[in-house]
């Protein structure tokens, strides 16, 4: 099996962490932090928990259409997001995805999106995400090579292994130096790009919210599985790659629910 590289390869402890406060109107995030990664992977390790591979990888370059200021991009991609969950409920598809904005020189303010989307219904998702982009800045989304607005990447419903290739990528912004515990190595904090591989590079400066995730997949979320399983809050301490492991413990959970005993 063929795993699918980045879009552009080429450019220049047990406590479960709270949703990161927003910054002061007029100071700029650098980077992704400590609180943001935790958030992020907690939120794709619920999903894989409840069987939901993040198997969609859609970009958004909203320069391409002229929107291009901080708090502009900002309501846009929040109106995408929005749209997407009505997309996603009419279709009876549980709500789980991430987010992260970038800055680069070339291409400006950019989105990264992981969602979950049943290969079934993968086949129209391409033509939804350009209407949908047209709904959220009122302006036709570019085709030309080299030039696109909006990406989409798709592979099969439990490809966890392009979903770590992918969150890595959208990772990529992380602060450098960024440590956080790890639940078996619990000497001192650990660096956070050298456990997980993250290839960290600067993403440039934002001046709105920088990541985000579902509301289903977030702290409240966490906190009423962990509580029920609490195993799944130890094995969020855990720090490591993307893998497999919530995918099996979801597996085992559903068996022992199963059992008549």
């Amino acid at each position: 099996m063929e795993l699918q590289q980045p879009l552009h390869p080429n450019n220049p402890n047990l406590d479960l962490p709270m949703a990161a406060e927003p910054l002061p109107r007029d100071e700029a995030s650098t980077g992704l932090r400590a609180i943001d990664f935790q958030n992020l992977r907690h939120a794709a390790s619920l999903a894989n928990l409840r069987s939901q591979v993040l198997n969609v990888h859609i970009t958004i370059a909203w320069s391409t259409v002229g929107v291009v200021g901080d708090k502009e991009v900002g309501e846009a991609n929040g109106q995408f997001l929005e749209l997407m969950r009505h997309w996603l409920s009419e279709r009876d598809i549980g709500h789980a995805w991430i987010w992260v904005l970038e800055r680069k020189a070339t291409v400006g303010l950019h989105s990264h999106i992981l969602v979950h989307v049943p290969m079934m219904h993968q086949h129209r998702l391409k033509s939804w995400v350009e209407g949908a982009f047209v709904t959220a800045t009122g302006k036709t989304a570019v085709k030309e090579r080299g030039c696109k607005s909006v990406f989409v990447r798709t592979t099969h419903n439990w490809n966890w292994e392009q979903q770590g290739i992918w969150f890595s990528y959208v990772l990529k912004g992380l602060l450098e130096g960024e440590t956080v515990r790890d639940g078996v190595d619990r000497r001192g904090r650990h660096d956070i790009a050298t456990h997980v591989r993250i290839k960290v590079r600067p993403q440039g400066d934002v001046r709105t919210k920088r990541c985000g995730f579902a509301r289903a997949l977030g702290p409240k979320a966490w906190n009423e599985v962990a509580n029920q399983y609490p195993l799944f809050a130890e094995e969020l301490t855990y720090l490591e790659p993307i893998s497999d492991r919530f995918l099996r413990l979801g597996e085992l959970i559903d068996v022992i629910e199963n059992l008549d005993i």
